[in-house]
């Protein structure tokens, strides 16, 4: 034992990446005589193992939440279940609601270390936890909140997902309605209208509203357009509209004030508008010339056939005689070509050929007074097959011997064939049949939207005017299924609140229908038809669906006007008011805007200019409200499924190739190509490239396109707004999913 003797063993360790307990060694010498081996030191322990670090994600699992009991969940999760770990997390200071108005529930494993810092420990086979975020019912008129919870740096885990938010929807808004003056004013005086909310509200209230011509324009009254700001409790203000004191006889007139879109509250559908009423001051006085003249329209008059024409005062194309004499008889010779022709009073006159009744011709006398009282309201009636130029003569002359005078004059105006048969047939059970056999388009236009959600407004065809598909009925098992997969994309509504972002944007859609055909529409709140077709294909009943059927209470439907109908949707949640997404629906007699052949279908935000020739120049309107600095783009594609060099969205390499193939569209496209979007969140695709060229989850840069697979979160980052109009979420995990964080809308000259 005297002579001892070092032998140095080198053990290495595998770097195996796998998250391990940790691990030690030891060294054992077998039996050997013991003047060679120490007995006391046959098993020699060796220096623990370093262990890989394991990774730790947060998420908003519902990142939707109300004051009214529906609650908002985050998952705070680890990628192993071995040993126990110790997570922190906090309230993230760019929350918007207070502490004092939310509660989080959580289990025995979190605990509260102060107002807006908490721990998570993990135990032995533990890999989740779950808080539950219950905004505080107070009553008050408050707009959306959202509620950030991060994760805090630590040396015994990485970071995978830091961060994740839940809004809280607006809630108690008071809703904002405008009352009519008390009584009608005269010429001259104002109008004095009141504006109210429904309740004191904790905030600032802002409506914005504009006069709008009913049979009074503009020159009977002072035209306006402003807003009303309500202080913090105030409930109630006045608007003065200013009328005008002519000289024109122009009986009772009407206009109206109607609000607009309000911030911190709701207009109220039903009482937001009031109509102002004008009395006219101006007596009529008979027409007083030194010559005896003839007065007719000086716009050229038109009716269709099944229709009449009146000249009247009323109607603004009065046929009058203007005498030298009130007192002198005037005679007066009336025929007509293609119709006849009837005098609106017959007081004081004599006929020598006609009655004043539907006569071709009629011969009339009397004094002025009586003559002009019977042609306020001359009514030509075309005959049942006539079409084409009427002509309508007219010879009066005064009877005055020592003051004869006579005026002669003609007057052409246009009976037009028959208005064509409707368009559009709205059946029974909220059911849109299109007439005649060629295909129709259609103009869908956002009217509006009072919801903080984010809602798509979609169309699917049916069979029948009942509403069947495949033999299925409306609310039938799979019917539900069947109708989407028939689904056309339509638009989405950004929330209220984005009129005030993005003042400005307006969006219209432009749809072509087949002949012959019957639709329905329906709502997803929320989300998207995309996300929706991924649920169904993974055997999964989405819940944020809303159907147009008549007895499900979701839809409501206005006709305004021929072919013109109003889509009132409620998103269900809140109370039902039918305005939280509201669209016109038209026909449209032009071609389909350049660009938009692909965009009502799934993953369908693509610009095809495939059926162009030369270079399509364009202009662009850019919106934004990210806080992030993103690079927004578009990439030419092989085909509709966005194949890139062979490559599918969500093979490997797919993102670089996408991005290898970005184009400067600064001017416009060329044509004979198909593009989609992408954005490039919060930098440059040149640092996207040099850092996460793969766009794997957790490469802290990302790039997000029109086709969920590519998505490092397989989450649609991308909605349409509109033809040519295409919103983005820059946010890894959908974020607030507010879709905001960039708009642009492209507009091909």
């Amino acid at each position: 034992m005297g002579n001892r003797k070092k032998i140095k063993l080198t053990l290495p360790a595998v770097d195996d990446t796998v998250v391990e307990l940790t691990e030690t060694v030891a060294l054992t010498v077998l039996d050997q005589p013991t003047d060679i081996v120490d007995p006391s030191a046959k098993t020699v322990p060796i220096s623990t193992i370093a262990n890989d670090l394991p990774s730790v994600r947060l998420e908003a699992l519902d990142a939707a939440a109300t004051e009214n009991g529906d609650p908002g969940v985050y998952r705070l999760s680890r990628n192993s279940n071995l040993g126990s770990l110790t997570v922190r997390f906090a309230i993230a200071p760019q929350s918007t609601a207070s502490l004092d108005e939310i509660d989080l529930l959580f289990g025995s494993t979190i605990r509260q270390l102060s107002a807006t810092d908490y721990e998570v420990t993990f135990a032995e086979g533990t890999t989740v936890a779950d808080i539950t975020l219950i905004p505080q019912d107070d009553n008050l008129g408050e707009r959306q909140e959202t509620v950030v919870l991060e994760l805090q740096q630590s040396s015994d885990y990485f970071i995978d997902a830091g961060t994740a938010a839940v809004a809280i929807a607006a809630s108690d808004l008071p809703v904002i309605r405008i009352t009519a003056p008390t009584q009608p004013q005269t010429e001259g005086e104002n109008q004095t209208f009141t504006v109210a909310l429904s309740n004191p509200s904790s905030q600032t209230v802002t409506v914005a509203y504009t006069t709008v011509e009913g049979s009074a324009d503009e020159q009977d009254y002072t035209g306006e357009q402003g807003q009303l700001t309500f202080a913090p409790g105030e409930l109630s203000q006045t608007l003065t509209i200013a009328t005008q004191d002519d000289a024109a006889v122009e009986g009772e007139e009407t206009f109206a004030v109607r609000l607009l879109a309000a911030i911190d509250a709701l207009v109220d559908p039903n009482q937001g508008e009031a109509q102002g009423i004008i009395i006219d001051n101006d007596a009529a006085s008979e027409p007083v010339n030194d010559s005896l003249v003839n007065q007719l329209p000086q716009t050229r008059q038109s009716l269709r056939q099944g229709e009449s024409l009146v000249f009247s005062a009323e109607n603004e194309n009065l046929v009058a005689i203007a005498a030298p004499d009130p007192q002198d008889k005037l005679r007066v010779a009336l025929s007509v070509q293609g119709g006849t022709l009837s005098l609106a009073n017959l007081d004081g006159l004599t006929f020598s050929r006609g009655d004043g009744k539907d006569d071709a011709q009629l011969n009339v006398a009397g004094m002025p007074e009586a003559i002009n009282r019977a042609l306020n309201g001359l009514r030509f009636t075309p005959d049942d097959q006539f079409s084409g130029t009427a002509q309508l003569q007219i010879l009066s002359e005064t009877t005055d011997p020592l003051n004869l005078q006579r005026d002669q004059d003609s007057l052409a105006f246009d009976v037009l064939p028959p208005e064509p048969t409707s368009i559009l047939t709205r059946h029974t059970g909220n059911w849109f049949g299109v007439n005649g056999a060629e295909s129709q388009t259609f103009k869908l236009t956002l009217a509006g939207q009072n919801t903080a959600s984010i809602n798509e407004l979609g169309m699917f065809q049916v069979d029948n005017a009942q509403g069947e598909i495949n033999g299925i009925a409306p609310g039938r098992v799979g019917y539900a299924e069947a109708a989407i997969a028939r689904s056309r994309v339509v638009l989405s509504a950004l929330s209220q609140f984005s009129d005030n972002l993005f003042p400005g944007l307006a969006t219209t859609r432009h749809l072509a229908v087949d002949g012959g055909s019957y639709w329905g529409f329906y709502l997803v709140s929320n989300g998207t038809t995309d996300t929706v077709k991924t649920q169904i294909a993974q055997g999964q009943t989405p819940k944020n669906v809303a159907f147009g059927f008549a007895n499900g209470g979701r839809l409501q439907i206005d006709e305004v006007g021929e072919d013109v109908f109003t889509l009132n949707f409620d998103d269900g949640r809140d109370q039902r008011q039918f305005n939280d997404l509201q669209v016109t629906l038209t026909p449209s007699f032009i071609p389909l805007p350049i660009g938009t052949n692909l965009q009502d279908r799934s993953q369908g935000e693509l610009l095809d200019l495939r059926g162009q020739t030369g270079f399509q120049a364009a202009t662009f309107r850019n919106f934004k409200e990210a806080g992030y600095n993103n690079s927004l783009g578009f990439y030419v594609v092989d085909n509709e499924a966005g194949y890139v060099d062979n490559l599918a969205p969500g093979d490997a390499g797919y993102a670089a190739a996408a991005l290898a193939r970005r184009v400067d569209y600064s001017q416009g496209f060329a044509g004979g190509q198909l593009f989609a979007p992408y954005l490039v969140a919060n930098t440059t695709p040149e640092v996207f490239l040099a850092f996460n060229p793969t766009n794997r989850p957790g490469g802290g840069v990302y790039a997000y396109f029109a086709y969920l697979g590519a998505n490092p979160d397989r989450i649609d980052h991308v909605r349409l707004l509109g033809d040519n109009t295409f919103a983005f979420e820059d946010l890894y995990g959908g974020g607030d999913l507010d879709y905001n964080d960039a708009v642009i809308q492209i507009n091909f000259v």
